[in-house]
């Protein structure tokens, strides 16, 4: 492939998180790779001095190094900017809070080569704060998912799908640049930003699954470094609430009858589990519940 269209851009989307983000640059500037790739900064509406940070860099980092600018708030916003903007075949999205273990760039290039591949991701193994209450520790130990975003299929290569492995979580995940804007790219009403709805990145690789093969790929592992007030629990609640309103984003109904009927149904939900228990399993449930009735109230 020629030098100017390299085969991978490692996209990073970040907001007044200067430092978080030089220590993931760190871990991709030890990365190596036999195919081309280059890395793409996209500082979503910051007022701190990533741009200065990542250009200060730029000179001496092992492969081209750039940083765009989206204006609009929000995760979807600052993705979709990378896509229009990245030179590569394939955009590999990395969380600014993660770090890159080694293979990582290489495993997404390899898995991204198939002309039927259209997304890739790989295992995320989170760190935790230190401090936690230890059954609170051993809880998010267990959970795959959720504000850790733990996620591991195993060893093997694997599909992605209904009778495969999960689709990847959106801080390690990468996808063929054409398809995925063919596809519309990603929905601006969801993901981080204002209203801190996550579930952008399911989303579009779930249209992408339709349109060719996602892949997991077990080489393709990073560490996400997850700060105390990330598993607090009042962020845990608010995380799987907001959750909520974005399965009622996801699947919206028809008209404004089924839109109240449902509602109806998640509020007795969201009840039904608050009389079960306080265990963790049954907040989670709840929470969901509720988010979920809200958006359709607030839909109405």
């Amino acid at each position: 492939m020629a030098e100017s269209e390299p085969a991978l851009t490692v996209a990073i989307c970040t907001r007044n998180r200067r430092e978080l983000l030089l220590r993931a640059l760190a871990s991709l500037a030890a990365q190596q790779a036999r195919a081309a790739w280059d890395v793409l900064v996209v500082e979503n509406a910051s007022d701190d001095d990533t741009r200065t940070a990542v250009a200060a860099l730029a000179g001496d980092f092992p492969v081209p190094l750039a940083v765009a600018s989206e204006p609009v708030r929000g995760l979807s916003h600052a993705r979709n900017r990378a896509l229009r903007e990245a030179r590569g075949r394939a955009v590999v999205f990395l969380d600014d809070d993660a770090t890159c273990r080694a293979g990582w760039v290489a495993a997404h290039a390899d898995g991204l080569t198939g002309s039927d591949v259209v997304a890739t991701g790989g295992p995320v193994h989170p760190v935790l704060p230190p401090g936690l209450a230890p059954q609170w520790r051993a809880f998010l130990e267990r959970e795959t998912g959720g504000p850790t975003a733990r996620y591991d299929c195993g060893p093997e290569l694997r599909e992605c799908g209904p009778n495969g492995a999960g689709l990847p979580y959106g801080c390690n995940f990468g996808v063929a640049r054409t398809a995925a804007l063919a596809a519309g790219g990603f929905r601006t009403d969801l993901g981080w930003g204002r209203r801190r709805i996550p579930g952008e990145e399911s989303e579009l690789l779930e249209r992408l699954r339709r349109r060719g093969r996602v892949l997991y790929l077990p080489g393709a592992a990073i560490d996400h470094h997850v700060d105390a007030e990330r598993v607090s629990p009042a962020n845990y609640r608010r995380w799987y609430r907001n959750h909520g309103r974005s399965l009622a984003l996801l699947d919206p109904p028809a008209n404004r009858a089924a839109r109240v009927g449902r509602a109806a149904v998640q509020l007795a939900r969201a009840l039904a589990w608050t009389a079960l228990g306080r265990g963790w399993h049954a907040m989670r449930a709840r929470e969901v519940a509720l988010g979920h009735a809200l958006e359709l109230l607030r839909s109405d």
